[in-house]
């Protein structure tokens, strides 16, 4: 039962008979009221006041979801500089970092800056701040305006992946400003529309900002045990006009794979160098998105420089989406990560060396290692790997055939003409000793089966670079 506001004044106005009632009925009472009623009914007395930190109450204050806006910003930092109680009740701070005031043309960055800095101060703690887009599915950018000559175009007329790299910074620059601690960290991995949003470069661009002498960055990061995060190839800002008035837009657009601009050295190591400040880390996850005319190549640097540069000792979950690497880079990686015990690769290819290394390292020399997922993950010679059982390992046709059967939207594997071709499969901890070693003969064409539509779907929305699909629909 919700009590209503003039309920509420009622007890108010009353004797002071509810406050001679034990603390539990009075707590049950308190947690049958609204936010309102509860904010309503705490005027009344202090000792009302006092009666109403229940977790009941609390509780409406653990997770705080805000985007861009000056008034936004301003609000969280008063909400929790104004109680201890309340900035210790929250938890969970979700930003929708690509709306912004519609006046906004980067005027307001310090203030943004330091407002949520302030809060995130007075915080101190938290378990978890996620940096992403709206949930609902908005237009690309508001209607351009006519503008002077000179003008800043306000950022609500840019594309939408302008605004998530600047919303991006600014978050961060309030996180290094403020040493709030995090235990995880979300860049732009909810919701599942808005991935591909954040560009490589923009690590990079925000090193300078993390390492200043003055940053807080590794107070905050050294606590961050899990973090996730989508990122996506460099694409290229065009300002354009329309029409008489002179009106003033950019937008962005891919680029060939080939370009200076897609191969630039800072497209690659901003990522390694944010994940430097983060040494406690147990959860790694990253999805890579592919916007490039051309292969993709070039850009499993960034995998070089996360192994070259970083040690991961307590590193227990690795899943990586996407992004292509070297074999060279993946075991060396993996090897400097002894206590891993998950590992998931979606969609991995390697752009030099084959799997067999990797899948005999994770086989017989990760010891803690229980449980693997591989789906459609490929390497330098081939399209796919088969993950289908060689002839010579312990695995059943039996299991083979449940495989096939097991029923799911993308499936894990079609009939070809000479064989058998199982794109994806897991592996438990009694399955993956001696058991990571697949067929390598040729299986032939794929016979037309339900199980070979539905795959082909799946290539499709890849290929549209529909991963919002991808994801929700296939289960990839």
């Amino acid at each position: 039962m919700v009590w209503t506001r003039s309920q509420t004044a009622f007890i108010a106005r009353g004797t002071f008979r509810f406050l001679d009632l034990p603390p539990e009925i009075t707590a049950r009472i308190i947690n049958n009221l609204d936010l309102k009623s509860i904010q309503s009914f705490r005027l009344a007395s202090r000792q009302f006041a006092s009666r109403c930190l229940t977790p009941h109450f609390l509780g409406h204050f653990a997770h705080q979801k805000l985007n861009l806006l000056l008034e936004e910003t301003t609000r969280l930092a008063e909400k929790s500089t104004g109680s201890a109680i309340v900035s210790v009740a929250i938890k969970h701070v979700t930003i929708d970092a690509t709306r912004f005031s519609f006046l906004d043309s980067e005027q307001y960055d310090d203030e943004l800056v330091d407002s949520m800095a302030t809060a995130f101060r007075a915080i101190s703690s938290l378990d978890r701040i996620e940096i992403g887009g709206p949930q609902e599915k908005l237009g690309g950018r508001a209607k351009g305006t006519a503008m002077k000559r000179g003008a800043k175009i306000p950022r609500m007329s840019e594309p939408v992946t302008h605004r998530a790299a600047a919303g991006f910074t600014l978050v961060m620059s309030a996180i290094a400003k403020s040493g709030v601690a995090i235990k995880e960290l979300v860049v732009f991995r909810a919701p599942a529309w808005c991935r591909g949003m954040l560009q490589s470069i923009v690590f990079a661009e925000l090193l300078p900002t993390l390492n200043a002498k003055n940053s807080r960055f590794s107070d905050a990061a050294g606590a961050i045990k899990k973090f996730s995060t989508s990122l996506a190839t460099r694409r290229n800002l065009l300002e354009v006009r329309h029409g008489l008035m002179g009106r003033r837009e950019r937008d962005d657009h891919c680029l060939p794979a080939t370009s200076s601009l897609a191969t630039a050295k800072e497209n690659f190591f901003g990522l390694a160098g944010m994940l430097h400040h983060m040494p406690n880390l147990k959860t790694l996850d990253i999805h890579f998105y592919d916007t490039l005319i051309g292969t993709t190549d070039a850009y499993s640097e960034i995998f070089d420089f996360i192994a070259d540069s970083l040690t991961l000792p307590y590193l227990e979950n690795l899943s990586l989406d996407m992004l292509p690497v070297k074999e060279r880079s993946l075991l060396k990686f993996l090897k400097k990560s002894p206590m891993l015990q998950k590992a998931s690769f979606k969609w991995v290819r390697l752009t030099e060396g084959t799997w067999k290394p990797i899948f005999r390292y994770l086989s017989d020399e990760a010891p803690h290692l229980s449980k693997i997922h591989l789906a459609s993950i490929a390497d330098s010679k081939t399209s796919m790997v088969n993950l289908c059982p060689s002839r010579g390992s312990k695995s059943s046709k039996s299991e083979l055939h449940d495989l096939l059967g097991k029923e799911t939207e993308a499936g894990n594997g079609y009939v070809c003409s000479e064989g058998t071709m199982i794109h994806r499969r897991e592996f438990r901890e009694g399955q993956i000793r001696g058991e990571l070693v697949f067929e390598d003969e040729r299986v032939g064409s794929p016979l037309d089966s339900t199980e070979w539509q539905k795959y082909t779907a799946v290539l499709k929305a890849k290929s549209d670079r529909n991963w919002e699909k991808l994801e929700t629909e296939y289960g990839y």
